[in-house]
């Protein structure tokens, strides 16, 4: 999740706050913000949801672009961003394993050469 901290370094950034206004703004500590930030600790679901929140941009669109998921990613974020906070919830969670999953090796059909 370096990636995501990143991503919400840089934004926060741009709307000029500093760590501490940005924690008094979603609620959270400077301390732990700053571990997101530099991608020493992995948000929950809701921790995901409260920054996007307090950066003003949809939560699929802030993993989107933390991924460089393009222009496919976010049109995803635009669906997500449309339905109730509670579907909301269930599709980040939904998107965050996606995104961490570690993909398995591809198999090769039998009698296939090298």
């Amino acid at each position: 999740m370096k990636r995501f901290g990143h991503e919400v370094r840089r934004r926060r950034q741009s709307l000029n706050l500093s760590l501490a206004e940005f924690a008094e703004r979603v609620g959270l500590s400077s301390n732990f913000i700053g571990t997101i930030e530099n991608g020493m600790r992995n948000p929950s679901v809701s921790t995901i949801l409260s920054l996007a929140k307090g950066l003003d941009a949809p939560p699929a669109e802030l993993i989107s672009e933390a991924y460089g998921l393009g222009p496919l990613g976010l049109e995803a974020a635009r669906l997500v961003s449309a339905v109730r906070p509670a579907v909301q919830k269930c599709l980040m969670r939904l998107l965050k394993l996606i995104c961490t999953r570690p993909r398995p090796p591809r198999l090769r059909a039998p009698n296939t050469p090298k």
